[in-house]
């Protein structure tokens, strides 16, 4: 979680066992990753992008 270095209320390692039922969210800009599913359980991942308040500052400029 290096992308928010210095920021008192985040730790620089978290980790998490997961269970059913369990949803995670973070912002896009946080460096994350999951370790290789060595179950033969299937393990579903979703990914999606929210924009709570649009504004056209968001679109690239032409």
């Amino acid at each position: 979680m290096g992308a928010i270095r210095g920021d008192g209320q985040v730790e620089a390692e978290h980790r998490i066992l997961p269970e059913a039922g369990c949803l995670l969210v973070w912002p896009a800009f946080l460096h994350h990753m999951v370790h290789p599913n060595l179950s033969r359980e299937a393990r579903i991942s979703v990914s999606f992008n929210v924009v709570l308040r649009w504004s056209e500052k968001y679109l690239p400029k032409q």
